[in-house]
């Protein structure tokens, strides 16, 4: 009686310690794989606008319209610096409870990020995704977004990622 009794608190202790650690590590994996999606969704969108000479953001944060120089056979943009013709946008759009950030060409939009949320995982507050610089002419925005992941059973795992571009083909303008 005694061995059985001992036998059974040794193996609900090595079952405990195993659950345990299977929570802890999978609690770990999503935290690094929201880490790498929200990373990877800010380079996509801001290797974007880095090239961007127009910017529009809407009045609510959640999206943008831009456009791009025009480029020559060999990809090298034309002098002077002169749009491609093509209106495109980038936006946050929420279908469901899962949020996803779409762009490309404003009638042929493609989705390039899922599982991405709004919301500050250090408030629990929303928060603008795009947000312009100071001044009449934007040429400078910060890109937020936060990637939202399972980690261990039903919590989730929340990654913000901030990041401010810097437009470098706004056109030159003078007085």
């Amino acid at each position: 009686m005694t061995a059985s009794t001992l036998g059974v608190l040794v193996v609900f202790g090595t079952v405990s310690t195993l659950l345990m650690g299977m929570t802890g590590w999978a609690k770990g994996q999503g935290s690094i794989s929201s880490n790498l999606d929200s990373q990877k969704s800010i380079r996509l969108v801001t290797s974007e606008l880095k090239e961007a000479m127009e910017v529009t953001i809407d009045a609510n944060g959640l999206g943008l319209t831009y456009k791009l120089p025009a480029a020559d056979g060999t990809g090298l943009y034309t002098q002077p610096i002169t749009w491609d013709g093509v209106t495109r946008r980038m936006q946050y759009v929420v279908s469901g409870s899962v949020g996803r950030i779409e762009m490309g060409p404003s009638a042929n939009l493609r989705v390039i990020a899922t599982n991405i949320s709004n919301v500050n995982p250090g408030t629990g507050n929303s928060m603008r995704v795009f947000v312009p610089g100071d001044g009449a002419v934007v040429r400078e925005i910060t890109v937020r977004l936060t990637a939202d992941n399972y980690g261990s059973s039903a919590s989730r795992e929340k990654t913000l990622a901030l990041e401010t571009v810097f437009l470098r083909n706004i056109p030159v303008t003078t007085r």
